[in-house]
């Protein structure tokens, strides 16, 4: 129990945690949270609690539903969009289908709101049973607790695949008795005599499990127990608890099973509904008697164990359980009920229904309407059992893996399409491969993801030019991080149509536009891709569904753009844009991305904090959301981080650690290998840099071949491969000019100056200053100023040297860029100068690295003017956490106000 009175002191001094504790059927973990509730109690602590139910997964929101009942009236004293997420997921009112997230974000604040008096414990029992919606919103409030005084218990099993945000919570493993303390647990469980054969032969039936050894104990008499009558042999044991409580219901009346197996058939089931269904199917209210140690008829009924619940309803024919849950349709015809009521009419089903069907794909529409997209994808599965003809069926099975992806379940996705691979209309047919594509895509395959992706586009043409220009678009996107031999499939296929080939038909939509500058890109024309980029980022950002086009565009599409563009900026304004959307909406699955964009703008403006604010936050959204991490482009961008920082013990050790897991981006045009290339250009290893450039530059895939270009023409150039550099400033000098904005121009212009003769170098080196000054980009311009000191220098022109040089040093010590500073300081060196060390911040005086990440962007945006509770939805976590983190800043800043504190800030920005 030290752990769990570990997080109870926690919480009474104002912090929060989560704990699983994990083991097997029958091992006391339902004892443990009672036990964990009566402590709580005992410290005057307030305690919640809710269970995963088994049946109940089909009904997304369900567990939840039943929780917040416990909270009557909170809902409605949330900040708006959490209180409309939770009504319209609730099915209260009508409106846009919320992002789980949000609905999130909701119950965090709930609990928080609960907490304001006293510490609250909550504890969730068969955490593996929470149907997936509900499990995903109590997850992730689990991984955003901080500052709100509660306490989250899961108790769970080990089959928790659909859970993952399960297996990132810390773990408490609840194992097998030892046989002295089983002996104390029988001794504690029975009144009577134990004599010591006896007890030998319980512990030894046992087995070390606390459920098993009870209910064997249970099932003797007191004479038995003592030693006075003969045991049954064997025992009443099996080693299973299930075993235990199958023979205790077998000792029932069939009444009574039949009436316990209907309570177990609906979780939310009352004595009244019960008796009413039982009734029915022939038994009689007097069967209640004599089940109290199985059940409690309380408001709902409710049983002892799970496992009671599970062999109960197991525990009678098939064609039992089917009269059972129609009489539970009938019983509960009303329209607070139609989802149960559809979903029992389908469990009673006994071979393709038509009408139920029907019915089943109405109910998942309610369901996609409320956001409980894994529901949507287990009714329409259900549907498609149902289904009369092979069409409807293969229909519902298509639309069941769509929603199974909408709700990052691409196993689940893939399954359901194996199951419609029979009989099929051309349509079906490349529908079933777009969505096999995409599922690919989400588990990591990437070479299958683009195959699979590019043959439902070619079949898509003539049935659907949109839909095939969509998903052709993905099919590029895939490629770009497969090995090279799909990625030259994608290409070439791109190469033998054109535009009219994909069937525009009218004025091109943003996907279109995307689509057909990469297209453009890949053919050539540098001037008409940039040309159609740039009007798609444009459009993007003004069209009237722009935030229904951020769900279907991912931010690495317009990342990619910008990059092709050799445009920041664009990277920049959208990326702002998906992450601002992605915090009202509670998109939580664009919002990580869209950081890691983000920090990535920020490494290139040289400001390498915000670049760890950005991932910081990233990973531990993507934690807390179970976000699967393929590629993993989070990581390649701290080692370009560490890369700029001259760290090269850490970039080489992240770099093995991903491609040891397999997570290393574009195994054909490595991303991390482009970075590493940036730390051999800081230490002057212009070959090392070139061998590692030399392949992603000959691919030229898309973002990745523009983005090297300039690195991979110093390398070549100062490793005298002048033909190498030479071609590859042609295709710079194409893309630059097409961009035409200063971040590419003064990247073009150091690169001619690279190769140009002394009489026009000078100029070319000036021109990619003035260019680069005005770019918002101070790691190139300090590049700049770099070689074109080093190249003042080897000309002895020592004073303009120094000029140079001094101003490089400066800017890249003040940015934290280590390796381009030492190189910087050893130019400044040869040229006679001694050079200036920067002054450490005086002792005592406020530092901005005294606050942590999450201080940081609290404060800033608390400078910004927002509220609590309006920086706390930003953040998704409570307002308790923001005004916890506020205080320890003001401290640490020695500010007393909001006002202080955003001068101070300035002052040190």
């Amino acid at each position: 129990m030290g752990v769990l009175t570990a997080l109870f002191d926690d919480a009474e001094a104002g912090r929060s945690g989560a704990i699983v504790l994990r083991g097997e059927a029958g091992i006391g973990k339902t004892v443990l949270l009672e036990t964990v509730s009566e402590l709580a109690a005992g410290r005057g602590m307030a305690t919640v609690a809710v269970s995963g139910v088994e049946e109940e997964a089909p009904l997304g929101y369900a567990a939840l539903h039943r929780f917040l009942r416990l909270f009557p009236g909170s809902v409605d004293a949330l900040p708006p969009p959490q209180r409309d997420a939770l009504r319209v997921t609730l099915g209260l009112v009508a409106g846009p289908p919320p992002d789980r997230f949000l609905v999130g974000l909701g119950l965090l604040t709930l609990l928080a709101d609960g907490a304001a008096d006293a510490p609250l414990v909550m504890v969730i029992d068969d955490a593996q049973w929470l149907d997936p919606e509900s499990g995903t919103v109590l997850g992730f409030s689990a991984h955003r607790l901080q500052a709100e005084r509660v306490v989250m218990v899961f108790a769970a099993r080990e089959v928790d695949e659909g859970l993952p945000w399960l297996r990132t919570l810390p773990e408490l493993r609840i194992g097998r008795l030892n046989r002295s303390h089983a002996a104390e647990l029988l001794s504690s469980a029975t009144s009577g005599f134990v004599s010591p054969g006896v007890e030998a032969r319980l512990l030894d039936a046992g087995g070390g499990n606390p459920l098993a050894l009870v209910e064997v104990a249970r099932q003797l008499t007191p004479e038995q127990m003592a030693g006075a009558d003969v045991l049954p042999d064997p025992l009443p044991a099996g080693g299973s608890p299930n075993q235990l409580f199958t023979r205790r219901l077998e000792g029932l009346t069939r009444s009574a099973r039949l009436l316990l197996a209907a309570a177990a058939a609906e979780p939310t089931a009352t004595k009244r509904l019960v008796s009413t269904v039982t009734r029915r199917l022939g038994a009689h209210p007097d069967d209640f008697a004599g089940l109290d140690d199985l059940v409690s008829f309380g408001d709902i009924v409710q049983f002892r164990h799970p496992l009671v619940r599970s062999v109960a309803y197991y525990g009678v024919p098939s064609s039992e359980r089917r009269r059972i849950h129609r009489e539970l349709a009938h019983a509960m015809d009303s329209p607070q009920h139609a989802d149960r009521v559809v979903w029992h009419l389908a469990m009673a089903a006994t071979g393709p229904d038509e009408r139920v069907a029907s019915r089943l794909e109405q109910a998942a529409h309610r369901m996609r309407a409320r956001g409980a997209y894994a529901a949507t994808a287990v009714l329409l599965q259900r549907a498609a059992d149902l289904s009369v003809g092979e069409h409807l069926r293969t229909d519902r099975l298509l639309a069941a893996s769509e929603a199974a992806l909408v709700a990052a379940r691409p196993d689940q996705a893939r399954a359901m399409l194996a199951e419609a691979r029979g009989p099929a209309d051309a349509r079906q047919a490349a529908s079933a491969r777009r969505l096999s594509g995409q599922a690919l895509f989400a588990v990591g395959a990437t070479d299958d993801a683009a195959r699979e992706l590019l043959a439902a586009a070619k079949a898509l043409m003539t049935l659907d030019p949109a839909l095939a220009r969509q998903t052709l678009l993905q099919a590029l996107i895939a490629s770009q991080f497969g090995t090279s031999a799909v990625f030259e499939e994608v290409r070439s296929f791109t190469t033998t149509i054109t535009e009219a080939d994909l069937a525009p038909g009218g004025p091109l939509g943003v996907v279109d536009l995307f689509l057909f500058g990469f297209l453009r890109r890949f053919a050539g024309d540098a001037e008409e891709a940039a040309r159609l980029l740039r009007r798609a980022v444009s459009e993007l950002e003004r069209s009237e569904r722009s935030d229904e086009l951020r769900v279907a565009i991912p931010p690495m599409v317009p990342a990619l753009a910008g990059t092709e563009l050799i445009d920041d900026r664009v990277a920049a304004v959208t990326a702002h844009s998906y992450a601002e959307f992605a915090r009202q909406a509670g998109a939580l699955t664009v919002l990580p991305n869209a950081l890691i964009v983000l920090a990535r703008v920020a490494i290139i403006r040289g400001r390498f904090e915000d670049t760890e604010l950005a991932l910081t936050e990233a990973d531990q959204l993507a934690r807390a959301t179970g976000a699967p991490g393929t590629p993993d482009f989070g990581a390649s961008q701290r080692i370009f981080l560490l890369c700029w920082r001259g760290d090269e013990v850490q970039a080489a050790a992240q770099a093995a650690v991903l491609e040891a897991a397999g997570r290393r981006p574009s195994p054909g045009g490595d991303l991390v290998a482009g970075h590493l290339a940036l730390l051999d250009l800081s230490k002057g290893r212009y070959q090392d840099a070139f061998d590692r450039l030399v392949p992603i530059v000959d691919e030229d895939r898309l973002s990745l071949g523009t983005m090297m270009l300039a690195d991979f023409v110093e390398a070549a150039a100062r490793s005298g491969r002048y033909a190498e550099a030479t071609a590859a400033l042609d295709r710079l000098t194409a893309r630059a000019v097409a961009g035409a904005v200063g971040l590419g121009l003064g990247r073009l212009a150091r690169c001619r100056a690279f190769l140009a003769d002394d009489d026009q170098a000078e100029a070319h080196y000036r021109a990619s200053i003035e260019a680069l000054a005005d770019a918002d980009a101070p790691t190139e311009l300090a590049r700049s100023r770099l070689v074109y000191g080093e190249w003042l220098r080897r000309r002895r022109r020592r004073r303009d040297a120094r000029s140079e040089l001094n101003a490089a040093y400066d800017m890249f010590a003040g940015m934290g860029a280590h390796g381009f500073a030492e190189r910087a300081r050893i130019e400044l060196s040869a040229t006679g100068a001694s050079v200036r060390k920067r002054t450490a911040e005086a002792a005592g005086s406020p530092s901005l690295t005294s606050l942590t990440a999450q201080e940081k962007q609290i404060a800033s945006l608390v400078a910004d003017g927002y509220t609590n509770s309006e920086v706390a939805a930003k953040l998704f976590i409570s307002p308790a956490t923001v005004d916890h983190h506020l205080r320890k800043t003001y401290q640490k800043l020695g500010v007393s106000s909001r006002t202080q504190m955003a001068r101070v800030l300035g002052q040190l920005t």
